[in-house]
């Protein structure tokens, strides 16, 4: 998040430079922000605009790397500190102010997540915000209960040591080889993070069957967009390739351009949190992408630098980085639907309304007086009024500072006090019934067979939704499941009671907090939950036990809070649990994108098997007049007792159809 004013480059005997303002680099970064907001107001509003960030990095790696080698062309070494010093006044004050803010609405709106701001603070403050989640255990996609409200500073954890790292490895890079030199250690730095970041995630099966927040967040695994921008500018100089273009090059600059972009909206329209290509590579190519597109809005006097140099782009690009600072707190305590009580288009209208107002008020009156100088001349003034006055103006500093740690010590120590929505919801238990399974006394060897094909997530267009043969409502012979692994040929008459028979509730932390009141609705129930249970997993979990025999007759899955269900997936479990008397689907409710995917195909499979034994247990609709207040936690996810008691009722309602 890097200014657009480049020096032009000049030989170590000229150091004489030039300015050259690149306009259309801030409709890139326009670009980068609207993604990023649209994502975070509603992920479903743009699935991949989480890449908005990424998008970002590659224009920030050109524009440093620039700047760098421009440096190098004028004098023949860096200066160091003047580098830093720039750093940290285009990005320190505005930075201060939202800590500041943040911490007290933590304290006023969000008592739930105090308890964490002083931290957080602490680590973005130090620059290390990114590292800091790794060790906490946050996940960036998979959040359970409120998001920290700092937690979108990873991204400028990671620039920042990116920042503090590379100006260093530069010009080390250039003793050795030259630009050629640079150029070829980013190349190799790119292709070692996306290999880092790769074999992690294959290796842990990321990100469906494992939170991938480590090599998102990770520094070293996510370097290469950072990396590939900076190879761009150590091998195109917009400003000694500018007034060398022809008309007929203007115009191949502008269709490679606009065909790049439009690639890059692809990516952002069809791609998502859980796609498995983004960790396997895909974060490069959208790097590679995203340098044709700012090598396009880079080349001075195309028309696709002119598009993108048009005056609300501009707006927008010029105050992106107090946009990105702004927003995620504010929406993070203006939360639809759980925060507010009312959800829609007003309420994201209200959230946007306040964050660029906040952010226009930021760059107008902090952002560009310190960018213009103003500290400095106000440092002239200090010495020449004397010593007093000195004195005076830096107790009023001293009082300043003091505030902003009390604002921030208030928050922690406010906060510490305060249990977080997942203990009160969850009383510190992170899982039950999730011990390692082992065969019972007559476990059975392998899956049964599904009724019918199913298809694989491979096949093109949306799997078959009809099962080749429907239950009827003769009496059926099941095996009865217990918690201790024996399985009993019974008769179950069409209509039985089904709370007599054993149960096997499985799901995710939603299950979790509501695991007493489900205790209460059967004979015998194993609930099976645990925290931030991706749906493949809690499905793997099913088969699993039905193989080692600790399935019970009727099943309960609550899946799709902390990931998207796929059709293939489920349809396939329903198949192979045919033998069981009634398995209960329960809808999902939850502030994330991919929910209204994840109820669409819980929907589709209960009208698919509808007449067997599948049953719906729709939590979305049932739930939907009750919010904080009566049956939820603050994060609008986890129930309190009385909506642990819905949660069962309406399962109970569901078994008796």
């Amino acid at each position: 998040m890097t200014a657009t004013t480049l020096h032009a480059r000049a030989s170590p005997r000229s150091p004489a430079r030039t300015w050259v303002h690149l306009p259309g680099l801030d409709g890139v970064r326009a670009i980068a922000i609207v993604a990023v907001l649209l994502f975070h107001a509603d992920p479903t509003w743009l699935p991949g605009g989480f890449l908005g960030v990424d998008i970002f990095f590659t224009l920030s790696g050109f524009l440093i790397t620039s700047l760098l080698i421009s440096e190098l062309h004028a004098r023949g070494w860096l200066r160091f500190a003047r580098f830093y010093q720039h750093r940290a006044r285009r990005l320190l004050p505005a930075l201060f102010l939202v800590l500041i803010i943040t911490a007290l609405l933590a304290t006023w709106l969000a008592q739930d997540a105090a308890a964490l701001i002083g931290g957080d603070a602490l680590a973005a403050l130090a620059y290390v915000a990114n590292w800091w989640y790794i060790g906490q255990g946050v996940s960036y996609f998979d959040a359970t209960g409120r998001p920290p409200l700092l937690e979108h500073l990873w991204s400028l954890s990671v620039e920042e040591q990116f920042y503090l790292l590379w100006p260093m490895l530069l010009y080390g890079l250039w003793r050795l080889g030259g630009i050629r030199g640079i150029r070829i250690g980013a190349i190799v730095g790119a292709v070692a993070s996306t290999l880092a970041m790769g074999i992690i995630a294959v290796r842990s099966g990321m990100p469906e069957s494992a939170d991938a927040g480590r090599v998102y967040f990770g520094t070293d695994t996510h370097a290469m967009t950072l990396l590939v921008g900076a190879a761009l500018a150590a091998g195109w100089s917009p400003a000694r390739r500018a007034g060398a273009l022809t008309a007929l090059r203007r115009r191949v600059v502008t269709a490679v351009g606009t065909v790049a972009i439009g690639a890059l909206f692809a990516t952002l329209w069809l791609t998502d949190p859980t796609s498995n290509w983004l960790f396997r590579g895909g974060f490069l190519v959208v790097a590679v992408v995203t340098a044709v597109v700012v090598w396009a809005a880079a080349t001075s006097r195309s028309m696709f630098s002119r598009a993108l140099s048009v005056a609300p782009l501009r707006y927008l690009g010029e105050r992106s980085y107090g946009l990105y600072l702004w927003h995620w707190p504010i929406f993070m305590v203006l939360r639809p639907g759980v925060d507010l009580e009312v959800e829609g288009w007003p309420v994201q209208v209200l959230r946007l309304a306040i964050t660029f107002a906040a952010a226009e008020l930021s760059y107008r009156y902090l952002e560009m007086p310190i960018r213009r100088g103003i500290l400095g001349r106000a440092w002239k003034r200090w010495r020449a009024a004397g010593a007093a006055a000195t004195i005076g103006r830096a107790a009023i500093a001293v009082v300043t500072t003091c505030g902003v740690l009390v604002a921030l010590g208030f928050g922690l120590g406010f906060g510490a006090s305060q249990e977080s929505t997942v203990e009160q919801a969850l009383n510190g238990v992170t899982a039950v019934g999730d011990d390692p399974l082992t065969p019972g006394p007559s476990a059975e060897p392998t899956l049964a067979p599904s009724a019918s094909p199913t298809p694989s997530r491979s096949q093109s267009g949306s799997p078959s939704a009809k099962p080749s043969t429907k239950p009827t409502a003769n009496p059926t012979t099941n095996p009865t499941g217990n918690t201790f692994g024996l399985h009993v040929p019974v008769v179950v008459p069409a209509g039985a009671d089904a709370f007599a028979l054993p149960a096997t509730a499985i799901g995710d932390s939603v299950m979790l907090a509501a695991r007493a009141a489900l205790t209460d609705l059967f004979a015998t129930v194993t609930v099976d939950a645990q925290i931030s249970r991706q749906p493949i997993v809690i499905y793997d979990r099913i088969r699993l036990r039905k193989k080692y025999g600790v399935l019970g007759d009727v099943v309960i899955i609550h899946a799709g809070t902390n990931g998207v269900i796929h059709e293939e997936d489920l349809f396939a479990l329903l198949n192979a649990l045919k033998d069981r008397s009634r398995v209960v689907l329960v809808t999902c409710r939850a502030p994330r994108g991919w929910i209204a995917e994840s109820n669409r195909v819980i929907l589709a499979a209960a009208k698919a098997f509808a007449g067997g034994n599948v049953r719906l247990a729709d939590w979305t609709t049932y739930s939907a007049k009750h919010g904080i207040r009566d049956w939820f936690y603050n994060d609008g996810i986890h129930t309190r007792p009385a909506g642990s008691a819905a949660y069962a009722a309406m399962i109970r309602e569901a078994l008796r159809r």
